[in-house]
């Protein structure tokens, strides 16, 4: 998929454009985007937010010069500035766009900015021949644009699924994904699978329930699709979701992991949408999701029934996700990386104590380094969260509910702050130093610290914790969505991903509800939509 350091989801990333041809092979230069949305380059953003598209998903992305000269660099230029072509627009302040040679850009929407369509113009120049064509930018401005991740209530609750615009904290809507008699939890994941610019959701049912998904519209709440993952009448593991471009194509899979009985099974399917419905108009069906190229396979050892978590992130800067598999209860905090393009292991590491057999969460993100990292939470304990680079380095590491005491638990009193800047409950063993493994102080200094993983020593919940990402605060940095695992209030806290402060905390469900939060989303810079 492609690269958005914005969040942002791109609305159409067409891959037929015509290419930049040469004079000697034509008389005069062709235009490669016109006003139609079908040939175009178009974003999806909302009132007051910041584009900034890399050189890998700019508007030179699918521009290039074929026969002799196929292969020279491009060059682009603004050739005509930002400008609603649809009524009742605002008006665009003329440093809105910078547009760099390379093809990437910044574009920063007015607060007020209307719904509506802008339009920019620019100019791909061959540096070798210097011919040149001109293509068409759209951005589509619209109210309900914006990352979605969903939270869930975990064993004990009931099926209810509540969906957020990660930009506002609003919830955009709730649903009942199941029976409301199932009380098995419900895991989550986001993305755009219909083309319309807006993360969708896919609700699966936990430990307790079938193999079944269902699709929700991101910017409705309309049900979709709902089909069996596999057929298994006697089935009863549920399974753990995520959505992501696995196979490079510019458009989302799904791809869900067996739970508990079911062995490591990872499915991935391909959603099929009606191509006829135009995404500027209406809402895209879907009509089928059906099995992608090997269709299954199994992430560990055939005979190990923990069941698997799973996630996806351009953890290689391909330009397509890699499956991302973490070991499921019973199993050790085991997490291992997949090419899906020749099916082949690509790392693997232990996030935590090898002896531990809780299992782990596991999302991914881009917090800065130009590819996605792995998100990793602790399956009981305390809630750590860890951020791992593909060859399992420690990046970073803190604790997400320290004041959430488990039941006989004392508040060791404080927060305290020791001389090396680490903050902490009183009577917790805290770093002296910043570790060798980049370890940072967490900032926060109120209700959460950055601990030494080397002393294990902690002071909080003892469930574990439950992750996801989503782009909270538009800095073009992804963040770490957490939910507590059983046996703490349903608190669900979103912290930076670029400095671990703490954006937005708030009580999903009832606070007598214990039975943990599942959390679901999905990168800002891996969102993606389909081509229609």
């Amino acid at each position: 998929m492609f690269e958005q350091r914005s969040g942002l989801p791109a609305l159409e990333r067409t891959r037929s454009r015509p290419s930049l041809e040469n004079l000697e092979a034509r008389l005069a230069p062709a235009v490669i985007a016109a006003d139609d949305p079908q040939t175009g380059v178009s974003y999806t953003i909302a009132p007051g937010t910041v584009l900034s598209p890399s050189r890998q998903q700019g508007v030179l992305d699918n521009d290039e010069t074929t026969g002799a000269n196929f292969g020279n660099p491009l060059v682009a230029t603004v050739l005509t500035q930002p400008a609603y072509v649809t009524t009742g627009g605002t008006v665009i302040p003329q440093n809105a766009l910078t547009l760099n040679q390379d093809g990437s850009f910044t574009f920063v929407a007015p607060q007020n900015a209307a719904p509506g369509v802008i339009e920019f113009t620019y100019t791909a120049t061959d540096t070798v021949t210097l011919d040149s064509d001109t293509a068409t930018v759209r951005i589509i401005i619209t109210p309900e644009a914006g990352p979605r991740h969903a939270v869930s209530a975990g064993v004990g609750g009931g099926p209810i699924v509540r969906v957020y615009n990660s930009r506002t904290g609003l919830e955009v809507f709730s649903k009942m994904a199941f029976e409301d008699t199932f009380r098995g939890g419900v895991q989550t994941a986001t993305g755009d699978l219909n083309g319309d610019g807006i993360d969708d959701v896919v609700a699966t049912p936990n430990f307790g329930g079938g193999p079944v998904f269902v699709i929700y519209d991101g910017k409705t709440g309309a049900e979709l699709f709902r089909d069996l993952a596999f057929s298994d009448p006697n089935y009863r593991g549920g399974l753990s979701v995520a959505i992501g471009d696995v196979d490079g194509d510019g458009d989302n899979e799904i791809i869900l992991g067996a739970g508990a009985g079911g062995g490591p099974r990872i499915q991935v399917l391909n959603p099929i949408v009606n191509p006829a419905v135009n995404p500027f108009l209406d809402t895209p069906a879907i009509l089928a999701v059906l099995p992608l190229g090997v269709g299954s396979f199994f992430a560990f050892e055939s005979t190990f029934n923990g069941g698997v978590q799973v996630a996806t992130g351009d953890v290689q800067g391909t330009g397509r996700d890699a499956i991302i598999v973490g070991a499921g209860d019973g199993g050790g905090p085991l997490v291992r990386v997949f090419d899906f393009v020749g099916l082949r292991t690509i790392g693997e590491f232990f996030a935590f104590d090898p002896s531990q057999r809780s299992g782990v969460s596991v999302a991914a993100g881009n917090f800065g380094r130009g590819v996605a990292d792995i998100v990793v939470g602790a399956g009981i304990g305390a809630p750590m969260v860890n951020i791992h680079a593909l060859n399992g380095a420690l990046l970073n590491q803190f604790q997400a509910f320290p004041q959430d005491l488990p039941t006989g638990a004392q508040f060791l009193g404080g927060p305290t702050t020791n001389s090396a800047g680490f903050t902490g409950p009183s009577g917790a063993v805290l770093p002296t130093a910043v570790q060798p493994s980049g370890l940072v102080p967490f900032g926060d200094g109120l209700s959460a610290a950055l601990l030494n993983p080397n002393t294990g020593n902690f002071v909080g919940s003892e469930g574990g914790v439950n992750v996801a990402v989503t782009q909270r605060d538009g800095d073009g940095i992804d963040d770490i969505v957490t939910g507590p695992g059983s046996g703490s209030s349903p608190r669900v806290r979103i912290f930076s991903g670029l400095t671990f402060v703490e954006l937005e905390n708030i009580t999903a469900f009832n606070p007598n509800f214990f039975g943990g939060v599942f959390v679901g989303g999905n990168s800002g810079t891996d969102s993606q939509n389909r081509t229609p």
